[in-house]
């Protein structure tokens, strides 16, 4: 069984190998060894399957770029999950800017009637309706509730018996879900 020091030595060997020598195969056990553990990171922090694969290969082609620049070769994984970290969180600010700018984007417009009546108004209420239909039942729920109904985030968790929390955590998957299905 090979101990924690020994598996840190290999990954070592095999960053200051793609350091040294630029060896493309001693990267590609680097990947192999861990794009899996990276995907079900991102996944588990995106919540979004697709979204979570491409941002993967987007972080291991930043690590490719930089591996010259990591000083301690024994830190390698913690390294790469670091960065892993920061994609994540990049990502999900990317999802808040682009949920912010739709709102703002509602917001700024100052004869609602008139938009109302225009087609492409018509066409983007048809189009979300669509998307509304396609989440699951609960996150159907929660929508309605929150937008139609103009309920609270309290009276939600009481109506749905669920806590305060869960009803926030499903409105944001179902809000990032809508948003990834207008894109």
């Amino acid at each position: 069984m090979k101990t924690t020091n020994t598996i840190l030595q290999q990954d070592a060997d095999l960053v200051v190998a793609c350091q040294q020598k630029m060896e493309n195969a001693a990267f590609g056990v680097l990947y192999s060894k861990y794009f899996h553990p990276v995907f079900l990171y991102c996944k588990d922090k995106l919540q979004d399957r697709e979204e979570a694969l491409d941002l993967t290969q987007d972080i291991f082609v930043k690590v490719a770029n930089k591996i010259n620049t990591l000083q301690q070769p024994k830190t390698f994984a913690a390294w790469l999950f670091q960065i892993a970290r920061n994609a994540c969180f990049d990502q999900l600010n990317l999802r808040k800017k682009r949920m912010l700018e739709l709102s703002d984007s509602h917001l700024n417009i100052s004869d609602y009637e008139e938009l109302e009546h225009s087609e492409l108004f018509r066409d983007r209420l048809d189009l979300l309706e669509v998307f509304i239909s396609q989440l699951d039942d609960d996150a159907k729920n929660v929508v309605f509730l929150k937008y139609m109904e103009k309920k609270s985030i309290r009276e939600i968790a009481l109506l749905l018996s669920l806590s305060e929390s869960a009803v926030k955590m499903r409105l944001s998957r179902a809000r990032s879900k809508l948003i990834n299905m207008f894109h």
